[in-house]
């Protein structure tokens, strides 16, 4: 499957303060599986949280950070965990969830 990884960049607004954005980093291939499954409950709705295991070659994207976030299938995805397989670094193993961001509506 085809994912984007967005890098967070922090700008500072001029009045002291900062303003945190999410930049496009890189598109590349992963291997994507849905691992297992949370339910609670959010603003008194039940909420269903899905992990999932994507598998990105370290070759491709050897600077990724806890802080990038993954658009893929038009989900935006939360980095919960990741590691490095094995001492030559050939994979890395990012464990993540959809963002689910609460708004007004």
């Amino acid at each position: 499957n085809q994912i984007q990884i967005y890098n967070l960049t922090v700008t500072p607004d001029g009045a002291g303060g900062s303003t945190s954005t999410y930049t496009l980093a890189q598109t590349l291939w992963a291997k994507i599986v849905a691992k297992n499954g949370n339910r609670g409950f959010e603003d008194s709705r039940i909420a269903l949280d899905q992990t999932y295991e994507m598998t990105i070659r370290y070759d491709d994207y050897p600077e990724f950070s806890q802080l990038d976030k993954i658009m893929f299938n038009g989900g935006l995805y939360v980095v919960q965990s990741f590691s490095t397989i094995e001492e030559r670094k050939k994979t890395i193993i990012i464990y993540c969830t959809l963002d689910r961001q609460v708004n007004g509506n």
